[in-house]
């Protein structure tokens, strides 16, 4: 994840992107995903060990970012809002923008939980899936040269929770299936 920030940081930045680092209007909402990322995809990864999964107050913890995400994005100053269609075409590109972004981390962790023994499948959905569109946001918005709140929210924020929300479902499905798939043909060893 922190490649993808990096690659779309180097290869296709706002034009501005250098001199907005510095507002913290920019950087706040982007700065609170990044951290819920992280957390995510770090809770995920450890609740994959038996053992080991979430506490009930971390999932709190990490629900309370979501609300501080959407507050930092009113730091960011407001600007007129386009007219419809140009707020849908601009508004397209970056939905499509973050579900690429989104598509590589989403997998990976998707993977890496399904190597261990995941037992609580839809918290995992939902950690994987906050975890990999929070960095799209991240990775999105330093490549979107649109700063209008309702463009925000409605075309990078609204993602994450849609994006988190369905990735419960598929997390349930994927890894149970992945579960099911190891019970039924365990793994053969071979006599040396």
């Amino acid at each position: 994840e922190a490649v993808v920030l990096a690659l779309v940081a180097l290869i296709d930045p706002r034009p501005d992107l250098f001199a907005q680092l510095h507002n913290p209007g920019f950087f706040a909402p982007i700065g609170v995903f990044i951290l819920g990322g992280i957390i995510a995809a770090g809770l995920a990864l450890r609740a994959a060990i038996p053992g080991r999964e979430p506490a009930r107050i971390e999932l709190v913890l990490i629900a309370l970012l979501a609300p501080l995400a959407v507050a930092a994005v009113f730091l960011v100053p407001g600007t007129a809002v386009p007219p419809f269609w140009q707020f849908i075409r601009a508004g397209s590109w970056c939905l499509g923008c973050t579900l690429a972004l989104a598509a590589i981390p989403w997998l990976a962790l998707f993977w890496a939980v399904e190597r261990g023994a995941p037992f609580m499948l839809n918290t995992e959905g939902a950690l994987i899936g906050a975890a990999a569109f929070s960095f799209a946001f991240a990775a999105s918005r330093l490549g979107c040269p649109i700063d209008n709140r309702l463009h925000i929210l409605v075309w990078h924020v609204l993602p994450v929770f849609v994006a988190t929300l369905l990735s419960i479902r598929a997390g349930a499905a994927w890894l149970q299936r992945e579960r099911a798939s190891r019970i039924a043909s365990p793994p053969r060893f071979h006599a040396l």
